[in-house]
């Protein structure tokens, strides 16, 4: 701990979705941000990362539930907007490892209240956002205390495949010049067990982001973090918001609802299985089986 938060962050309760990428979250908080009370980044936030002004007459604007969705559709979209993030606290999408309480500085931490207490309005008084890849739940929680997480969580089989069939997964240039770092000296062995095969490397990121979110969670009371199965999700969307909305203390409408049963979902969990091989399959269950043997 640096030094004691500022007390306007203890009215400052954010929710922040967290989840390995291709893990659903997208989807997942697409809806959320679509909830009357919440306010979030938009595609302004990407692009003019200095300019929160912007954001929040967005915000005004979308209050009818007739403009938000007319506004929304062309303008808002779900977005992780990471200048946003890196303009306030530099290394926040790049960093090699998860960011912790210790990495925040008072610098970083005044800059980021700043900017989310800025785009809040009357109405939309809860800023909402989605990180993806490192939990960074220590670094945020010691920014804003009173802040809600949700962890989505998939398959790890469906995330690794998935990841193999995106153009911005750096596994390919491998360890250490991935954003990932240097394995863990198990995870290497089980890497070069499997003479380095790149769906193997797949698997090992799913579990380093496993294994961060078990530290984080590790040093927070019980409950401190709602989790939601993509499956679940997909299956049950209104039953799971509606959980969640409890958690974060967001209250139920009938707009929200009807925003929720709006979105089509698909769960696509199985789609890994016609994408790989069988022994490429082989490879990434052994992976998984033994990383999840031998955790430290």
């Amino acid at each position: 701990m640096h030094s004691p938060p500022d007390p306007e962050s203890r009215d400052i309760c954010p929710v922040f979705v967290v989840g390995t990428g291709r893990s659903g979250s997208t989807v997942f908080f697409d809806i959320l941000a679509r909830h009357p009370g919440i306010a979030s980044l938009s595609k302004f936030s990407r692009d003019f990362p200095r300019h929160e002004w912007i954001n929040r007459l967005l915000l005004l604007a979308r209050g009818p539930a007739m403009l938000d969705g007319l506004l929304r559709g062309r303008w808002w979209g779900a977005t992780e907007a990471y200048p946003f993030w890196e303009l306030h606290c530099p290394g926040f999408s790049s960093s090699c490892r998860d960011l912790d309480a210790a990495d925040v500085t008072p610098v970083a931490a005044r800059r980021l209240r700043s900017a989310v207490q800025s785009m809040l309005t009357t109405s939309r008084s809860r800023f909402a956002a989605k990180v993806t890849g490192w939990p960074r739940i220590l670094y945020l929680r010691e920014i804003f205390p009173s802040a809600s997480f949700v962890h989505v969580t998939r398959d790890p089989c469906a995330v690794a495949s998935s990841l193999l069939e995106v153009g911005f997964w750096d596994g390919w240039r491998g360890p250490p010049n991935w954003r990932r770092g240097a394995l863990p000296s198990d995870l290497d062995d089980l890497w070069h067990a499997e003479r380095r095969s790149f769906v193997a490397l797949a698997a090992i990121e799913t579990v380093i982001f496993e294994r961060a979110m078990h530290h984080c969670t590790g040093q927070l009371p019980a409950g401190a973090v709602c989790t939601v199965d993509y499956a679940r999700f997909c299956e049950q969307p209104v039953e799971v918001f509606r959980e969640v909305g409890e958690f974060c203390g967001l209250p139920w409408s009938p707009r929200f609802e009807r925003e929720v049963r709006r979105v089509p979902l698909v769960n696509r969990d199985d789609k890994w299985r016609s994408s790989l091989s069988a022994e490429q399959q082989a490879v990434m269950r052994r992976v998984l089986e033994q990383a999840r043997e031998t955790r430290v």
